[in-house]
């Protein structure tokens, strides 16, 4: 096996690495009544989409958010989240303006960022209308750490690619 092989083997390892850990975020925030809200986003930076949603508020009894109502670019990004689907009202709902530093107003190349606070901004309807509603005090939406396991698993298989390349040049050699 000659070294270009091996270097196309070792991107494309590294490639499927980087995107697998590219996708999911998970977000926390806190509200205005003191309550928090956490979960996971599936986005694709390519696309700059949301592609999935689970979302938990502390203490509202409907329990998770996992429809996604509507989506789309402005002063930051947005999404409506719901926690039913079908509903023709889209409440109760958690609307989402998620900030990127890399490219306002959408979510290309998104890496992570912040949630806008205030109104009008990231905030959580409680009720079945928009009445009322309980604007975000902080937020933020991260990159998902791999597992250590993963890291340790690619770096093994380059090693041990190295170490074959290195037999290889050797046995070429003599």
């Amino acid at each position: 096996m000659n070294m270009t092989k091996l270097a196309i083997i070792a991107g494309i390892a590294l490639g499927f690495a980087v995107s697998a850990s590219a996708e999911i975020f998970t977000i926390s925030g806190t509200l205005a009544d003191s309550s928090t809200i956490s979960g996971a986003l599936n986005i694709d930076p390519v696309l700059g989409t949301v592609n999935g949603v689970d979302l938990f508020v502390q203490d509202d009894p409907t329990g998770t958010y996992t429809n996604i109502f509507t989506q789309g670019n402005g002063s930051g990004s947005y999404l409506e989240v719901t926690n039913t689907t079908g509903n023709a009202t889209g409440f109760p709902a958690v609307f989402l303006y998620i900030l990127n530093p890399a490219d306002p107003g959408t979510l290309l190349g998104f890496t992570g960022g912040a949630l806008l606070t205030g109104l009008p901004g990231s905030t959580y309807y409680s009720g079945g209308s928009a009445a009322n509603p309980i604007p975000f005090t902080q937020g933020s939406v991260s990159p998902v750490v791999p597992e250590p396991r993963f890291g340790a698993v690619l770096v093994i298989g380059l090693a041990g690619l190295g170490f074959l390349a290195r037999r290889t040049l050797a046995a070429n050699r003599a």
